[in-house]
């Protein structure tokens, strides 16, 4: 697949119901069960794996967290290094959109629950960006502002990261 053809593809009205392919995926490539399920092993984290820290509960995105999360998405001095949502359906077809490779990798990015309150507070945790995969795996989040500067951040990546190379075998 071309880049302009996986442009295209993600421009599509209904992209919360399908895999984004990218580009050099291979359509016979195994998901995450299918490679768990090979080795036998059935100590790996699923896709919905809930993750607690100190602070934070770390959950699978769900339909419902759309609300709070644009809230924060829409917000340009909170996503200054990152997409601004242009409106509530742009933000629910991105979120939906990394929901979808949990399929896939067996990891997406979590939302971002404080402990202490059980309000949405960001979303974030390891991904590959379905709107430019080229980087490869990484972490990426976004906070509200006012949890900014308390270490939740700092929190959310370590968390990430122990999840990705002990349950995911993510190399270095």
């Amino acid at each position: 697949m071309t880049e302009e053809e996986f442009l295209t593809f993600l421009s599509r009205p209904a992209l919360s119901s399908q895999f984004y392919p990218m580009p050099g995926h291979q359509p016979d490539q195994p998901t995450h069960q299918a490679r768990q399920a090979r080795r036998g092993d059935s100590s790996m984290s699923q896709p919905t794996d809930t993750v607690e820290t100190a602070r934070l509960t770390l959950r699978a995105f769900r339909a419902e967290d759309v609300e709070l999360l644009y809230q924060i998405q829409r917000d340009p001095a909170a996503m200054r290094y990152t997409y601004v949502a242009l409106s509530r359906q742009d933000a629910a077809e991105r979120l939906r959109a990394y929901a979808a490779l949990a399929e896939q990798l067996g990891f997406a990015p979590w939302t971002v629950i404080q402990r202490a309150t059980t309000r949405i507070i960001g979303w974030g945790g390891l991904n590959i960006d379905p709107f430019d995969p080229g980087w490869g795996v990484e972490v990426a989040y976004f906070f509200d502002p006012a949890y900014w500067g308390q270490g939740l951040a700092t929190e959310l990546v370590d968390a990430s990261l122990q999840h990705g190379f002990a349950r995911h075998d993510l190399g270095e």
